[in-house]
């Protein structure tokens, strides 16, 4: 499988968040964490799909700073 390089405008409280939105869960889905995004708004109450403690660490952690990495400085202030 070929990896793609996906380059997102950060998001910076000027442009349309709705987009950025879709386009940071498509970033998340490509690299297997947006598992992170529905486990956390069941607050890990979905116990039959989910993951090991660890592995759900290490993804929400990947999420985390996807998400971060993809937001602008003045939006992070």
């Amino acid at each position: 499988m070929a990896l793609c390089k996906l380059e997102v405008e950060k998001f910076d409280g000027h442009n349309d968040f709705r987009m950025w939105q879709k386009k940071m869960k498509a970033v998340l889905v490509q690299h297997r964490c947006s598992k992170a995004l529905v486990e956390e708004l069941n607050n890990g109450k979905d116990k039959k799909e989910s993951s090991t403690d660890q592995e759900s660490q290490e993804m929400n952690e990947l999420a985390y700073s996807l998400l971060i990495l993809n937001l602008a400085d003045n939006v992070l202030r």
